[in-house]
């Protein structure tokens, strides 16, 4: 696909054809797969753990988790198809 020109993105939506979204569209997709990978690195369960407040749910789910044996995590790219991965 070719780059749109520069000043494209500045235009409003409302004015852009169907080529130039989808060419705006893959922008966007190329320049997050360029700063995140789709599957991220293992990490520990304790860094999910400290997203959380103590003695709530989500924290209760990851100690069990770390009770049946769980070790670690693999975060996956946001991009709406990080359900299947």
């Amino acid at each position: 696909m070719t780059e749109p020109p520069p000043d494209l993105a500045d235009k409003p939506l409302g004015e852009l054809n169907d080529l130039e979204i989808a060419s705006l569209t893959q922008q966007l997709k190329e320049s997050e797969a360029a700063a995140r990978p789709l599957v991220g690195t293992l990490e520990p369960l304790d860094h999910l753990a400290q997203e959380y407040q103590p003695h709530t749910p989500y924290r209760k789910k990851v100690a069990r988790l770390q009770e049946d044996g769980w070790t670690g995590i693999r975060r996956a790219r946001g991009d709406g198809d990080c359900w299947y991965r």
